[in-house]
């Protein structure tokens, strides 16, 4: 057996193991986007889904789809430019995660988005228990990670609400 053959094995046991245990699972990284380093559809799937009033603010259900595409992109953007911050000036990934990142809409008013809902130590607050349901784990298959080689691959990585946070070579 090459290693190559060997490798795919182990990669696959892992994938279908997380997803037999709660998390999503894409074989492929379509719908990863190079520029970014993220999921979008997670990142936006989960911020209207826990957060929908905040979410509403800025992608305002009533605009064209142009504007709410345009909005969405918006949001991406500034999320990505969270993440790029130096972790000691409010950037990185593990503050995001645990502190959210605001913006302002076109259309004005401070908008403040969480980017993870941790497991609460109580079940005193049913809402918590119901955006941490929502969180969106996902291990993702051979994402192609690079815009300059498009041929080099990852062979999964580990994301929490679109947000890649770990890799498995």
């Amino acid at each position: 057996m090459n290693g190559a053959h060997l490798e795919s094995v182990l990669e696959n046991e892992i994938a279908e193991y997380l997803a037999a245990n709660g998390w999503l699972y894409s074989p492929t990284g379509a719908g990863y986007d190079r520029e970014r380093a993220l999921l979008p559809d997670d990142v936006l799937g989960w911020l209207a889904e826990s957060q929908p009033i905040e979410f509403a603010k800025v992608v305002r259900p009533d605009d064209s789809e142009a504007q709410r595409e345009a909005a969405s992109r918006s949001i991406l953007t500034r999320l990505t430019k969270s993440l790029d911050n130096d972790p000691m000036k409010n950037g990185g990934t593990i503050r995001i995660l645990h502190e959210g990142f605001s913006m302002v809409p076109l259309h004005g008013g401070a908008v403040k988005f969480r980017m993870a809902q941790f497991r609460p130590a109580t079940t005193n607050n049913p809402e918590t228990l119901v955006d941490y349901a929502k969180m969106r784990v996902r291990v993702v298959r051979q994402v192609h990670y690079s815009a300059k080689h498009p041929n080099k691959a990852l062979d999964l990585v580990l994301f929490v609400n679109g947000i890649p946070v770990a890799t498995v070579e």
